[in-house]
């Protein structure tokens, strides 16, 4: 195992001994391990909802395995999840119904705005190429006690049938973006695919997020895992909030 640095900590909050601290000898270090925890999870939810913006596409692809769980939450919001071969982690897909119709929950999607809303950990938010149809950013995070995070993602509209269908797809893109830099973690995986369709019922919108996580440095792929399962549904639950208070404001 690396040291703390190449693991992707800023620095430790602890340097005792496991066995220091399995005696009973340093009961200070568990009170501020106590003191961590409440402040270092959210960071790690943080984190993973915004390289949900990069996640792995949805695609049919015959040797991938079929979806499990689909429960629903109390606000509608459905998950399931899949494990991709050859990896520890899993895909996790998010869907939910806007109250609000097609074309406007796809022009929600298309503000670049959207996307940096979903964090109050974002540094920098700069956007490389604009155009119509696609648009590349570069993005850092910065946490208490994590070495930064930053990657160059590429959006495009890949179909656009109006009133009907709209897929929006990312795409790692980290050779258009800056070199990386010293002390900054550079994450690889962010692919990801966002659907919006007509509801089954012929009312809102049926939005559907696939991504997966992984952040990089010493994350465990359990917690990325555990970590995607809450995040990519809030990502989705972003996008349904801004469209509803779209369509509300055409209304008026």
């Amino acid at each position: 195992m690396g040291t703390v640095q190449e693991l992707g900590f800023a620095h430790s909050p602890f340097r005792a001994t496991p066995g220091l601290l399995r005696r009973g000898k340093l009961p200070w270090i568990k009170s501020a391990m106590n003191r961590v925890k409440p402040r270092l999870i959210p960071c790690l939810f943080g984190l993973a909802l915004m390289l949900t913006c990069g996640g792995a596409a949805e695609q049919t692809k015959p040797d991938l395995p079929p979806w499990k769980d689909g429960r629903t939450t109390s606000d509608g919001v459905t998950i399931s999840s899949r494990r991709l071969p050859g990896t520890g982690l899993y895909e996790v897909r998010a869907s939910c119904v806007a109250a609000a119709p097609p074309a406007t929950v796809f022009a929600v999607s298309m503000k670049r705005e959207t996307y940096q809303d979903t964090t109050k950990y974002m540094v920098v938010y700069r956007i490389l190429e604009d155009g119509e149809r696609a648009w590349c950013t570069y993005e850092r995070l910065r946490f208490p006690f994590l070495k930064d995070r930053d990657y160059t993602v590429r959006h495009e509209l890949v179909v656009s049938e109006p009133g009907k269908r709209y897929v929006v797809r990312w795409t790692n893109a980290n050779d258009r973006g800056p070199k990386p830099e010293p002390g900054v973690i550079r994450v690889s995986i962010s692919d990801g695919e966002l659907e919006i369709t007509p509801a089954p019922d012929g009312t809102g919108t049926r939005i559907v997020c696939t991504a997966v996580a992984n952040p990089g440095g010493w994350v465990p792929h359990w917690v990325a895992n555990f970590v995607n399962r809450s995040t990519v549904p809030d990502l989705i639950r972003v996008l349904r909030s801004k469209s509803i208070q779209a369509a509300q404001a055409g209304a008026q």
